[in-house]
């Protein structure tokens, strides 16, 4: 098959929980055959020039999009207005301690007005209308989200196409709402969000709540559930896990700010109190969106390969207090040995079974207790149950309704 697969952002694994999401089933999709044509819409690339062959297999893959010129492996930004924007992206994102990531948001806040976070932002028409036109033609077309969903409009009337949903977004928009946090968009009710998702037959949900809610939501629509896959990357040898030495990765995301403002307001000084020298690495763009961090919390970014700070690390946390979804740090922690403390919340759509690598903690004296007690230890006697419980998560097992739906749609009428 060819596939179009319409996102705004070449998907790359250890990045966010989104582009990590969409780089497993592509790479799925590739691995199992088929052509996809990642789609840019409304692009935003890191640079200028990209090299993504060490991303994706170049043969299976290729990135296409509106104002960018496409080799194989490689896309190149195209006319002096967009390099311009995509050298001063490149240029923030180099800044040290999020420098660059405060100025672009007060940047966005100038063109935007006053708001905490951006939960999605829909297409204009032109953007959709290129991105239809380049997916035109493809056996299947996906979207990445409900905010892509305009350029389904623009396909021709058979043209198979499905939503990756990521979250049932009128849910989470509520719940950070209710937290007093404002987004864009400003609003999102649960009726604006079923008429969007009543513009595909096939809709991919991230986790089996999520996937029930959809088949309530829209009766007439095929739901499939692809939760994050994931295989074990083993500790090294000679690479020891230090007592007291917790690590948090996270996006920008306003789910992971709000989680992790109450973690350090409330949580870290009973950490910080009952288990003097503990550590917390905050790993991500969120680090720059926290404010002036206490002692012993330090910040480190965005950086290429998390590997070696969670090898090193003996407990992972996952503060979340509102949200939809599925919380794919969780799985990120468990590919590398980590146990992890987290909310009910942040535990939603993994399976509570033999194994279960998570703790719950919903207060902040519970959650402060759980960690003091775990990182009191290096945490490498829990590495074996870690691994057992990461085993459902193997590609194979668990992208297979996906990939059977994705093979089924070929030909199928929208």
């Amino acid at each position: 098959m060819r596939i179009a697969f319409v996102t705004d952002q070449i998907p790359r694994p250890n990045r966010s929980g989104y582009l990590a999401y969409n780089h497993a089933l592509i790479s799925a999709l590739a691995d199992r055959g088929h052509d996809v044509t990642l789609v840019l819409a409304g692009q935003r690339l890191d640079a200028p020039v990209v090299h993504y062959g060490s991303v994706f297999d170049p043969d299976r893959v290729q990135v296409v999009g509106h104002g960018i010129r496409s080799a194989r492996g490689s896309v190149a930004v195209q006319g002096l207005g967009r390099q311009l924007r995509t050298q001063v992206r490149q240029a923030l994102a180099a800044l040290p301690a999020g420098w660059g990531e405060r100025l672009r948001r007060h940047a966005w806040r100038l063109v935007h007005g006053p708001a905490d976070s951006v939960l999605g932002q829909f297409l204009n028409g032109e953007e959709a209308k290129a991105a239809a036109r380049l997916a035109n033609g493809a056996d299947l077309t996906l979207v990445d989200t409900i905010f892509r969903t305009a350029v389904l409009e623009g396909l021709p009337p058979g043209q198979p196409r499905g939503i990756i949903t990521h979250d049932v977004f009128s849910e989470r928009h509520a719940a950070l709402s209710a937290r007093g946090m404002r987004l864009i968009p400003r609003a999102l009710t649960q009726a604006e969000e079923v008429a969007l998702l009543r513009r595909a037959p096939l809709l991919v949900a991230i986790q089996d709540s999520e996937a029930a809610m959809l088949r309530r939501l829209v009766p007439e629509a095929r739901v499939v559930t692809a939760p994050m896959p994931a295989r074990l990357v083993p500790r090294p040898p000679g690479h020891p896990r230090q007592a007291g030495r917790i690590v948090y990765v996270g996006s920008g995301a306003p789910h992971n700010v709000d989680g992790m403002r109450w973690f350090l307001d409330q949580v870290w000084p009973l950490v910080a109190r009952d288990l003097p020298g503990a550590r917390l690495d905050v790993i991500g763009g969120v680090g720059a969106l926290l404010g002036t961090l206490p002692d012993g919390v330090e910040a480190h970014g965005i950086i290429a390969d998390i590997g070696p700070p969670l090898h090193g690390a003996c407990l992972a946390i996952a503060p979340l207090l509102a949200g939809s979804g599925q919380a794919i740090k969780l799985v990120t922690y468990a590919q590398h040995g980590l146990m992890t403390v987290t909310t009910t919340q942040g535990a939603a759509g993994y399976q509570h079974d033999e194994g279960w690598p998570f703790v719950l903690a919903d207060s902040a004296a519970d959650f402060a207790a759980a960690v003091t007690e775990l990182a009191a230890t290096d945490g490498i006697a829990r590495e074996a149950a870690v691994t057992a419980y990461l085993e459902r998560y193997d590609p194979a097992r668990a992208l297979k309704p996906f990939i059977d739906a994705i093979e089924a749609a070929q030909g199928q009428s929208a």
